[in-house]
């Protein structure tokens, strides 16, 4: 469900209010920030994060609200979201704007210079000071920060120059729309809008739609939590599984109403209590730009935001890798 305790900020927030808000199922009261936030509490349910294009962050489940931009004016929309921790997570603007929440680190962004094409996605890898990420535009540039290392890149459209012929990148066939982690943070894959899948670093390849008819462009790529598989989203809500990512469902039915933006994969969740931890679950959220967020396998229906009234369409959703439901994390 829409977490109760972050809602009242969040929205105060995008009205670009400062409030004191009551948080109901804690009996307390803090200031809200970028910085510091109050937990909502033991929790066993799963968590996710909604990010709208004007920075905006809508929690469901146990996730914590730890700030937004939705009251800052951006140069260029939010594209794309990642999480490290069940206690932080990134945006990404279009421009390579990169902003932080939480205790998810800023390693550096491309705000400021100039891009030979937009930012199209994120993956990040590791945590806290070992973390880092990755930023890739529609024309397949590849930009590192932190522990991520550059491992190649494709060419879309116009060519990137001799650097590109030395590396013997790939040619893209259709824009760059994503790009995954694998589970070490040793290589990474690209996807295209034509279904197309490239691999780099220690990335497998399991297979691509590239050459089969679609009925609507690929939106975004995520891995399973092994790394040995990974699922591409069609804007028309069709999932296509390879690897050992399993097919858990599709929204095709609905494409007439919706368009489909973004996916994530539904976390290992570690209780604390009896029965321990037996394995990983295995699942997936989609979601469209009015915020209307599917669960697939064993991804749990949270809530979504299509009941608010949105000041700019969805774009991105993320879950952290792993969830420990231990009780109010520390901050």
């Amino acid at each position: 469900m829409l977490n109760r305790c972050t809602a009242d900020g969040r929205r105060a927030l995008t009205r670009g209010l400062t409030l004191v808000v009551s948080l109901v199922c804690l009996g307390l009261s803090v200031m809200t920030s970028p910085y510091a936030y109050a937990a909502p509490g033991p929790c066993s349910e799963q968590r996710y994060w909604l990010a709208s294009a004007d920075g905006g962050v809508f929690t469901f489940g146990c996730a914590p609200y730890l700030g937004s931009m939705a009251s800052t004016h951006l140069a260029a929309p939010v594209v794309a979201m990642t999480s490290d921790d069940q206690d932080g997570y990134r945006m990404v603007a279009s421009d390579g704007g990169v902003f932080t929440f939480g205790i998810d680190q800023f390693f550096g962004s491309m705000a400021g210079t100039k891009l030979t094409a937009p930012i199209s996605g994120m993956a990040s890898v590791g945590k806290g000071s070992a973390g880092g990420y990755w930023l890739v535009g529609t024309d397949g540039a590849v930009y590192a920060f932190g522990a991520a290392k550059y491992l190649g890149r494709t060419v879309y459209g116009s060519t990137c120059g001799s650097s590109c012929s030395r590396e013997g990148s790939p040619i893209a066939l259709a824009p760059i729309v994503g790009i995954a982690s694998t589970s070490d943070g040793r290589g990474y894959w690209l996807t295209s809008a034509d279904g197309g899948v490239y691999t780099f670093g220690d990335a497998i390849f399991y297979g691509s739609m590239s050459g089969h008819p679609l009925a609507a462009p690929v939106r975004g790529i995520a891995a399973t939590q092994d790394g040995s598989g990974y699922w591409l989203l069609g804007q028309d809500g069709g999932v296509f599984a390879f690897g050992d990512a399993a097919f858990y469902g599709a929204a095709t039915s609905q494409s007439q109403q919706h368009s489909f933006v973004a996916m994530a994969v539904a976390p290992q969740v570690h209780p604390c209590s009896s029965p321990p931890y037996s394995g990983p679950t295995q699942g997936y959220w989609i979601t469209d730009p009015r915020g209307d967020a599917l669960s697939f396998g064993d991804a749990e229906q949270d809530g979504s935001a299509s009941s608010l009234t949105l000041a700019a369409p969805m774009v991105a959703i993320a879950s952290p890798p792993e969830q420990v439901n231990c009780g109010i994390p520390s901050v």
